[in-house]
This record gives C-alpha cells, sequence and structure tokens, in this order.
C-alpha cells in the first residue's frame, strides 16, 4: 500500500497510476475475473490525478486510497467492483459502501467516520433503524476556540453530509451527543441553554432533511451520556 508520494514529475505520477491499477486489478484476481487492464488505467489515473492535484508531496493513508480507488469506480458506473474494493478494505464495515456509494460522499465524510473516530454506529441503542453517535469532543477539537461562533454552521454541515446513513432506515433511528461537556462555555445557566440549542438545532436541521430526503421519520437526537 502506498505511503508517501511525490507527485510534481510526470515519471512519478505515472509510477503512482501504476501501483494503482495494481490495486484495482487485485478485485478482479480476487473474485476470479481477468482484470479489465482499460478499466484499471483508466480509473488508476483518476486517482492519481486526485493525488496529484496538491503541490508538492502528498501523504497517502490506506483508508483514504480505498477510498478514492472505490469512489473513482462507483462514479463510471462500477458499484459491484466499488463495493468489493470496500468489502476487501473494509470488511464487515456497516458504513463503508454507502459512505462511498452515494453523491453526498466525501472524502471528508470518509474521514471523519474511519479515520478520525467522529462518528461511529450503536448497535445497542434503545430503538429501531440505525443509531449513531457523533463524538462532540472531537468535534469541538477541530472547531478550535472560536467553538460558539462556529459550531452552528459546523453541524449543519456536518448532519447534511451524513445524512445518508439514515437513508435505508428511511430516518428511524437515532443520533447521539457524546462527550456534550465539550459543548459547554461559560457556566451555569449559559451552559445549559448552550446545550438545549444544539440540541434543538440538529432536530431542527434533521427535521429538515426529513422532507427533503422524503423519509417516513426523523431521527431522535438525544444527549448520548444521559442513556
Amino acid at each position: 500500500m502506498i505511503s508517501f508520494a511525490t507527485t510534481e514529475s510526470d515519471r512519478l505520477r505515472e509510477a503512482l497510476a501504476l501501483e494503482i491499477a495494481g490495486e484495482i486489478a487485485a478485485i478482479d484476481r480476487a473474485d476470479g475475473r481477468k482484470p479489465d487492464d482499460a478499466l484499471c488505467a483508466e480509473v488508476a489515473m483518476a486517482v492519481a490525478e486526485t493525488l496529484a492535484g496538491d503541490r508538492g508531496a502528498v501523504r497517502v493513508r490506506g483508508s483514504d486510497l480505498t477510498y478514492l480507488i472505490a469512489k473513482s469506480l462507483w462514479s463510471v458506473g462500477e458499484d459491484v467492483r466499488a463495493r468489493r474494493c470496500l468489502d476487501m478494505g473494509h470488511p464487515g464495515h456497516p458504513l463503508a459502501a454507502d459512505a462511498v456509494c452515494s453523491p453526498d460522499s466525501s472524502l471528508l465524510v470518509w474521514r471523519a467516520c474511519f479515520s478520525r473516530g467522529l462518528l461511529r454506529e450503536e448497535p445497542h441503542a434503545p430503538v429501531g433503524g440505525a443509531a449513531w453517535i457523533l463524538d462532540c469532543a472531537k468535534l469541538a477539537e477541530s472547531l478550535g476556540m472560536a467553538l460558539e461562533l462556529t459550531l452552528s454552521n459546523a453541524m449543519n454541515a456536518i448532519l447534511r453530509r451524513i445524512a445518508f446513513i439514515w437513508d435505508r432506515t428511511r430516518g428511524r433511528g437515532l443520533l447521539g451527543l457524546r462527550r456534550f461537556d465539550a459543548f459547554s462555555p461559560g457556566s451555569g445557566r449559559r451552559r445549559a441553554e448552550f446545550r438545549r440549542e444544539i440540541l434543538a438545532l440538529c432536530r431542527a436541521r434533521l427535521e429538515a432533511l426529513r422532507d427533503a430526503r422524503q423519509w417516513e421519520e426523523a431521527p431522535c437526537v438525544i444527549h448520548w451520556e444521559l442513556r
């Protein structure tokens, strides 16, 4: 797996594409098929060009590369190969296919789900449907000092980008806010008021997403530590 690549040189870009093509060919070989050389070359070059978009050196995490390969396969109509790529890279993970094979997906969402642990599934939640827990401390850490000023915008953006995780259950399930103390500026009454504001914001946003995505329900929002 690639760990580090410098993409300023055409020669190195081609070498990167060749290695990525090998990763794609392995998908077909794992299923007992002869690799589609033209497809491998096309998708590999697309991924290599994406990685070469940043100036200078590009660090490539194994998980990120899996996402980029699968997303590129999905974008050219190779849904089956994309899902097999994810099965091989993240076997048994319930979010992997949805986090790639969706027009709403992005590398930022993928990293939040797989690399940073911002979001995780809770299989033992006391509700039906899809239950997901958002780690507020990790989010607060990434937002920095301007938490109270930026949190509303950040939560709106996050919920919009991760909404696909409730598509399969038509909105049935919950969003739990874990380590909610991270969203606690000030003290006393202001702290409690701020928490209520965030819970209300999340509920309103999910209600709006229910209508936009034609869900049957909107996920409920709870302070997870209280359960």
